[in-house]
């Protein structure tokens, strides 16, 4: 079966190369745009490098003043929020175990005995109640 040529949708071939005629100026125009945008895009970025080197002249650590910008251009509640993973990556290995609070904290842990399992025995500790009550108590055999 041949088809018929008027049935086929008719269009004037802009923007694209599908066996019509491009739109050459069109093109030119987008192409143009874009180079004017890249180029602005290279001298932004020329300055960005440039701040990082005089940061760097000055004594500070250009990869580490990238993260703290980098997380400074974070959404607040994004950046809380990784904050927390990191820290309970770090704690999960170890990493807080350098510092005084987690040196203690390991200590604290350490001194603590460990849960048996089932049901949790009321363990009173009888001096201590002794010396609390020791009017009411009788003395001790």
């Amino acid at each position: 079966m041949a088809r018929r040529l008027s049935s086929r949708k008719q269009d004037n071939g802009a923007g694209h190369n599908s066996g019509g005629m491009t739109d050459r100026d069109g093109l030119n125009r987008y192409t143009d745009r874009i180079m004017v945008q890249m180029a602005e895009r290279d001298a932004v970025n020329d300055g960005i490098k440039q701040i990082y080197e005089e940061a760097k002249e000055a004594g500070f650590v250009p990869k580490i003043l990238r993260k703290i910008v980098a997380e400074m251009r974070m959404d607040a509640e994004a950046r809380v929020s990784q904050y927390n993973l990191l820290d309970e990556y770090r704690q999960a290995l170890g990493l807080y175990v350098d510092t005084p609070l987690g040196a203690a904290a390991m200590a604290a842990a350490e001194e603590q005995p460990r849960r048996r399992r089932g049901r949790p025995r009321n363990v009173v500790n009888i001096d201590a109640v002794r010396e609390e009550f020791d009017d009411d108590l009788p003395p001790a055999v």
